[in-house]
């Protein structure tokens, strides 16, 4: 998936990778667990890099799709209540 930046900031850019294999991935293992790790700052055009990672049956992480954008943090918030949660970390 690719949005295109509505400005000359890059506000709005969304980049989504997802390759067969880790489509296949999210869809056999996606009910078991979903982690998505969020770095920020990376460079100086503010952009986050989220890594969407699912839990196979013997405990090891996959990486499912990588998502670049400048609003993560602001699409998470838009639809947090809508997620169902079991666990949920924060580093502070």
């Amino acid at each position: 998936l690719y949005i295109p930046p509505v400005s000359e900031t890059g506000e709005g850019f969304v980049l989504v990778i997802i390759m067969p294999i880790q489509k296949a991935w999210f869809e056999r293992y996606g009910a078991r667990a979903i982690i998505i790790d969020d770095t920020f700052n990376l460079t100086t055009y503010c952009l986050s890099l989220a890594t969407v990672v699912v839990v196979d049956e013997r405990d090891k992480g996959l990486p499912a799709a990588y998502l670049l954008s400048n609003r993560f943090v602001l699409y998470y918030l838009e639809y947090a209540e809508t997620i169902c949660y079991n666990m949920f970390f924060q580093n502070d």
